[in-house]
């Protein structure tokens, strides 16, 4: 989850987003709530009562993302993963500071460098798969460059200059094509494989061959520790 820093996005639905931060603050108590399954009431809604109960007790595992430390320091009081889009020893400390202030088991950080993957599709066939997703890698890395242009973010790892796909590809930075065996050899050490299936608007029935692909490695791969042990030194 994250705030967002579209002001157009805000406004299409006659938000101020000037109160993005008050709303954020607002849903996470709210879900907090919600996922217990017993009746609270809401400030502009009234009496809610969510059924039936989540099946995780406590309701599914939420992430906030963000870059700043305003960000790091709510995912803390909530006692969520945080997951940045930029690394900074500022960030972890403002992460770390809050968790202890709020008397909160803090789950822990991500902050990615900049050679960080962070969209990832598994593939037999690595230059098949260039040609058929690397057009749409592009469109999506030119969308968010000019978005986080005009919001003034620098910084964020995902991002990048490529301005084509031999250059994407050789850049190895954000976007990468696994082969199975190198996918299977990132999830045994313990990586994560960042997967975003509609990237660039692939047709749902492509996305899930790429994601059945990368299951069926998953099924394989025995990671050598438990992520959820994982903290922000990682």
């Amino acid at each position: 989850m994250g705030t967002g820093y579209r002001d157009d996005e805000y406004r299409l639905f006659g938000v101020d987003p000037a109160t993005r931060a008050e709303r954020m603050e607002e849903l996470l108590v709210t879900l907090d709530r919600a996922w217990t399954a017993l009746p609270f009431d809401h400030p502009t809604r009234g009496r809610i009562q969510v059924t039936p109960p989540p099946a995780t007790v406590g309701g599914p595992p939420l992430a906030c993302g963000g870059h700043s430390k305003a960000a790091a320091r709510r995912a803390a009081r909530h006692g969520l993963l945080f997951l940045a889009e930029t690394d900074g020893e500022d960030l972890r400390r403002a992460y770390e500071e809050e968790a202890q202030w709020a008397g909160v088991d803090a789950v822990g950080c991500h902050l990615p460098a900049g050679d960080t993957a962070t969209t990832v599709f598994v593939a037999d066939d690595l230059d098949a798969a260039w040609a058929e997703l690397g057009p749409r890698m592009l469109q999506e890395i030119r969308l968010y460059r000019a978005w986080n242009n005009d919001a003034g973010k620098v910084g964020i790892a995902s991002l990048s200059d490529a301005d084509t796909v031999d250059e994407l590809r050789d850049e190895g930075r954000g976007y990468r094509i696994y082969t199975p065996e190198q996918a299977g050899d990132l999830i045994s050490s313990g990586h994560i494989l960042s997967l975003e299936p509609l990237c660039g608007g692939l047709p749902p029935d492509r996305a899930w061959h790429y994601l059945r692909t990368a299951a069926d490695v998953m099924t394989r791969s025995q990671p050598l520790r438990d992520q959820t042990e994982q903290r922000c030194d990682d």
